[in-house]
């Protein structure tokens, strides 16, 4: 499973860390790919084609990020995690698999795992 995260490198390190301990995902052979500049993660929107976005910038930049996804992968499940909880209102209204807001603590990795197998997206 190609995972493509929008964010600084250590968060995207600690997401990945959190991912792999997750048992269903480590059954998925998950390949990623982390980017912390807005230019060169849409760059890998289009080049790389993830099966999963995580989108871990702050403030607009994160809200940019998921909008600019959705626009070009319209199908491909997105989680969003903010520093800014009145995002989650926009999160639902772009149609997000999971929106939570940070700190994110290994259950709420769960849960968006959780709700991803729900939605048939793994």
């Amino acid at each position: 499973m190609k995972i493509l995260i929008y964010g600084e490198q250590e968060e995207c390190s600690r997401i990945q860390e959190n991912l792999l301990s997750h048992p269903q995902m480590q059954q998925l052979a998950p390949e990623f790919r982390c980017r912390s500049q807005f230019d060169e993660f849409y760059i890998q929107l289009v080049d790389y084609a993830p099966e999963l976005i995580i989108v871990a910038a702050d403030g607009a930049d994160g809200m940019e990020g998921v909008r600019r996804s959705r626009r070009v992968l319209p199908d491909t499940p997105i989680f969003w995690f903010s520093d800014d909880r009145y995002f989650g209102s926009e999160a639902y209204r772009l149609d997000c698999t999971y929106f939570s807001v940070k700190p994110v603590c290994p259950a709420k990795y769960d849960q968006a795992l959780s709700r991803l197998l729900l939605s048939g997206g793994m």
